[in-house]
């Protein structure tokens, strides 16, 4: 392992203001906002553990005068708990979008170019394949797909299956995001506004939005709640139905409305803490991102959460019942708790 250059670190203060059961909650160091390291996402493993992936261009590796390119290398960092040291795992870690743990706690990496299993530094590559979204059940079936690449299967062994269109009921190769629930039932937003396919053992039923009062939109990220019902985040095209619920039966409209106004936006994160759902809204102007709102559903209404400035990107979310904490990561390389008596 290189060398491990000095590390700047502040400690975060998340004052939680929106919630009356909210209190302060101190996080351990992170990264200064002015660190040439920029954390990209993270995850607690089964013990409960912290993982943290960061970025920064290879100041090491040299560029040709004409290219455009600018050499980038990653880090992985361990943090035991919030009051543990923030510790060096691998200073040359790989290219990361999502951080999974199987059963036996070995954690799965997944980015553009497939998914690998990572054991003591030791990476094994598990699909080789350009994909954008994966969850794994509790058997470590691994269930992936991309942009064209069907819907994969990765059973324990490794043994890849791949389903497409012409193999399957799938109406398009095209995966937008994948959620298996406690059930180990799969829940699949489909590409191309296509809808979403639900594969429970050998039933495979497709909603979209002509059998079904399911959107027409893009889905762009799915989720439970504590009763199993299903939450599926989107509004890119229509950002006034942006969170819709199925029920069992049949989906309902979820948006998010504070004081009978409906908080236009685009979900593409949610995730269940307790009895509560979580969403980040993002709002665009012009097409482009310009802010966004963490909001908060109770089974009754929804409420604004405002630990920190809307223009703050949040860049991941992670969920943590065992500390009743939602844990916020955002583009300022700062790690926020929002603490839930």
């Amino acid at each position: 392992m290189k060398t491990i250059k000095s590390l700047i670190l502040i400690i975060v203060l998340a004052t939680s203001i929106a919630c009356d059961n909210q209190t302060d909650l101190e996080i351990d160091p992170i990264f200064s906002e002015d660190s040439d390291k920029r954390l990209m996402t993270f995850a607690l493993n089964g013990d409960n553990q912290f993982y943290f992936v960061s970025q920064e261009i290879d100041k090491e590796t040299e560029v040709s005068m004409y290219s455009s390119h600018l050499p980038m290398k990653y880090n992985l960092f361990r943090q035991i708990d919030t009051n543990s040291n923030f510790e060096l795992i691998d200073d040359d870690f790989l290219y990361t979008e999502d951080i999974k743990f199987d059963s036996n706690n070995k954690m799965l990496i997944r980015n553009h170019r497939g998914i690998y299993q990572i054991n003591d530094n030791e990476y094994l590559k598990l699909l080789d394949e350009p994909i954008n979204a994966s969850d794994i059940d509790s058997k470590d079936i691994i269930w992936a797909g991309g942009y064209n690449s069907g819907l994969i299967r990765i059973d324990a062994n490794g043994e890849i299956t791949k389903y497409t269109d012409s193999t399957s009921i799938l109406p398009t190769n095209g995966v937008n995001y994948i959620f298996i629930d406690k059930f180990d039932v799969i829940w699949i937003a489909l590409w191309n506004n296509q809808g979403i396919l639900k594969i429970d053992k050998q039933d495979w039923q497709l909603f979209n939005s002509t059998n079904s009062n399911l959107t027409s939109q893009n889905i762009l990220v799915i989720n439970s709640d504590k009763d199993n019902n299903i939450w599926i985040g989107t509004g890119r095209d229509d950002n006034s139905l942006s969170v819709m619920r199925f029920n069992g039966t049949g989906w309902e409209n979820m948006s998010p409305n504070i004081g009978n106004e409906i908080i236009n936006g685009t979900i593409r994160k949610i995730v269940r803490l307790g009895n509560k759902i979580y969403v980040v809204s993002k709002q665009y102007n012009l097409d482009s991102f310009h802010t966004n709102q963490l909001l908060e559903y109770d089974g009754q209404k929804w409420k604004k959460i405002n630990l920190f400035p809307d223009n703050e990107t949040i860049i991941d979310l992670e969920p943590d019942d065992i500390r009743k904490s939602l844990w916020i990561l955002t583009d300022k390389n700062k790690l926020y708790g929002l603490n839930i008596e």
